[in-house]
């Protein structure tokens, strides 16, 4: 593995964060307009999905105010700093070994979450 290999992953791996970034700034963009991107779970079966006000919950946060991200969204909140540092980390992975590789920490991370999602779905249209 060459130094050119690691320039080229890094340029990559910049390319697609700020794509994704770009998309962040064009979402939060179209909400301060009240431009909304409606729910196609909600929209298709009336009811509301694990990520039903996940856009008012990363609001809340890039205001700093927790209490109503979590009022928002009672879970995804809890998710974000895990699921944080295993983005960061197959970054890294990526980067410097040219794959992404998960440990089973992360794999029982990523299958626990979405028990937890699943559960938390059927409970918010309970209640």
């Amino acid at each position: 593995m060459g130094k050119s290999d690691i320039k080229y992953r890094i340029f990559k791996l910049v390319k697609i964060l700020l794509l994704l970034f770009a998309l962040a700034v064009f979402l939060l963009f179209l909400n301060s307009f009240g431009i909304r991107i409606p729910c196609v779970f909600r929209l298709l079966t009336g009811l509301k999905c694990p990520g039903c006000g996940t856009t008012r919950m990363c609001l809340s946060l890039l205001h700093g105010n927790v209490r109503a991200a979590v009022y928002y969204n009672k879970i995804v909140p809890f998710l974000l700093p895990p699921l944080t540092i295993i983005f960061v980390r197959q970054c890294y992975n990526y980067v410097f070994n040219g794959k992404f590789v998960f440990s089973k920490l992360e794999h029982w991370f990523f299958i626990i979450s979405i028990v937890i999602l699943l559960i938390y779905m059927v409970l918010r249209n309970i209640f």
